[in-house]
């Protein structure tokens, strides 16, 4: 879906949506947007964020996140002891506060690579082998009330990530992640196609009657 974090979402840019968590979240010093399109860095620095020139080679569909990090870590000349918080434009379902009280979060425990935010999945699911169907979470037969292992899935809402993980693995996540648990209902959206923009643009009308979404 090309151009989506400059279109509209509920009547503002999606990436505004991210670029506001960061901004009121007492934590954090600097807020930046690393793109190649002059458009959305337009956008981007409307709505109050830094750019972040991003290269060509960091600009495709084969460079990783980690790629863009570590550039902006270099651009930036941060220390080994700095932090960046990673977020992802396609996530705009967060509540306000979030960032601080993972913030405080990573404050309250020892060493650690990076932090990521983690939603439960709340079905029974498997795998498939030979068109062999089975189950990894429960028992056949077995209610989901009464399941008993839980499981979680990366919801891409926030990360945090040490400068020094990054220098070490060339990852953002290294070798220690911690996860921070956060609501299911938060987790619903990750935007790429056309559909979950409309469906997004539902649910996050429906959830600010529920939570305080930024």
């Amino acid at each position: 879906m090309p151009g989506k974090n400059i279109l509209p979402f509920n009547d503002k840019p999606l990436v505004s949506y991210s670029i506001k968590a960061a901004l009121e979240a007492n934590q954090v010093n600097a807020v930046y947007v690393s793109t190649d399109s002059k458009e959305i860095a337009d956008v981007a620095a409307q709505f109050g964020a830094n750019i972040i020139d991003r290269p060509q080679e960091f600009a495709n569909d084969f460079a990783s996140t980690s790629d863009v990090l570590i550039h902006a870590s270099e651009v930036l000349n941060l220390s080994d002891e700095d932090i960046i918080i990673t977020l992802q434009a396609t996530n705009p379902l967060r509540p306000n506060g979030l960032i601080d009280e993972l913030v405080e979060f990573a404050k309250n425990k020892g060493h650690w690579d990076s932090i990521l935010t983690l939603s439960e999945i709340p079905l029974k699911f498997g795998v498939v082998k030979d068109g062999e169907y089975n189950p990894v979470n429960y028992k056949e037969g077995q209610r989901s009330q009464d399941m008993d292992s839980k499981y979680y899935f990366e919801n891409g809402l926030v990360y945090l990530t040490r400068v020094a993980t990054l220098k070490k693995y060339a990852s953002m996540f290294g070798e220690s992640k911690l996860g921070f648990e956060t609501e299911y209902d938060y987790s619903r959206i990750d935007i790429d196609t056309k559909e979950d923009f409309v469906i997004g643009e539902i649910s996050y009308r429906e959830l600010k009657s529920k939570y305080r979404l930024v």
